[in-house]
């Protein structure tokens, strides 16, 4: 699993990073025919036997390419509305290290990652149930949260 974040500028477009991605790990050249998108949103290469999952948040941009399933977020430091907060979070959920983007992002991906992106009802899923199922790789820094939810392993993290 290949993992990009990038400065948006850096790119024309997000599908710009995916061709390069794919190019250079998979040495296989992608063509926007290549990519279909399901009825619930979800991007996915028809001809290609990989998996990707593409995030941007105000200047960055992410994009996560696997043989497995993966799902990812990222979203740039900032603070949120509690009507925000309540589109994510249940009353009775725990904030993890009392940070609600943290909460957000793993949703975010996880439901990235199961299919649903912004179709899920982000209340009804519990963070423990997630991480009872899935792994979580937090690659947050100072400047942005970013999570990617998968079962497979990071081979390759460019930054």
């Amino acid at each position: 699993m290949e993992i990009y974040i990038v400065k948006k500028n850096k790119y024309k477009t997000w599908f710009n990073l995916l061709q390069e991605i794919v190019f250079k790990h998979h040495n296989v050249l992608i063509k926007h025919a290549d990519i279909r998108v399901r009825k619930n949103g979800k991007p996915y290469f028809c001809r290609y036997n990989l998996c990707f999952s593409v995030s941007h948040s105000r200047n960055y941009l992410c994009i996560g390419v696997s043989n497995k399933r993966i799902g990812i977020d990222i979203e740039e430091s900032r603070k949120i509305s509690n009507k925000q907060i309540q589109l994510f979070i249940d009353k009775s959920e725990k904030i993890i290290n009392n940070d609600v983007m943290n909460n957000w992002c793993i949703k975010e991906a996880y439901s990235k990652y199961i299919g649903l992106g912004q179709k899920m009802n982000y209340k009804k899923i519990q963070l423990k149930k997630i991480k009872e199922n899935v792994k979580i790789i937090n690659l947050t820094t100072s400047e942005y949260y970013c999570y990617v939810v998968c079962n497979d392993k990071i081979d390759y993290i460019n930054r």
